[in-house]
């Protein structure tokens, strides 16, 4: 397995597992009914902080391998491969951050006009952080896109 290759799998397991923290952390807060915000900023900064250390020193260990290659430059393959992850990925984040802009439209009338605090108790402070996860969501989504896409040019070929 390359040493790209070996990063991007690297990448996708770091990604799954802090939305799997995430989203447990989450639920935990839901059942014991927590509604401060400063939870839920903390639950996403440090994941994100853990998930970025974790995959730092991973892909460091990896390129410490005696057989990686990272030193090497890259090929006219890894070039189109990187390249091809990059315009899917980029796809993808263009098309969340629209739906998520669509989320805020409907989460700021709905406040406003009060339709949306009739059906959920939701202060403006827990819109926000709906909106800003899912703002980083994207960005999760759009890299664990990029390195599927990667991994599958580099296992089955173009």
């Amino acid at each position: 397995m390359s040493f790209r290759e070996q990063t991007a799998w690297i990448g996708l397991a770091a990604m799954g597992a802090f939305w799997l923290w995430y989203a447990f952390g989450l639920y935990l807060a839901v059942a014991e009914a927590r509604t401060e915000s400063s939870y839920f900023v903390g639950l996403l900064v440090s994941g994100a902080l853990v998930c970025a250390a974790v995959q730092a020193g991973l892909s460091l260990a990896a390129r410490r391998m005696p057989w990686a290659e990272s030193d090497e430059p890259d090929d006219e393959r890894e070039q189109l491969v990187a390249r091809t992850g990059a315009a899917q990925a980029y796809q993808v984040l263009i098309w969340s951050v629209v739906l998520v802009a669509g989320v805020m439209i409907a989460v700021s009338s709905g406040l406003r006009s009060g339709t949306l605090s009739a059906l959920v108790e939701i202060s403006p402070a827990i819109g926000a952080l709906i909106v800003a996860t899912l703002l980083v969501m994207s960005i999760g989504l759009a890299e664990m896109v990029r390195c599927v896409v990667v991994l599958r040019l580099y296992r089955r070929g173009f």
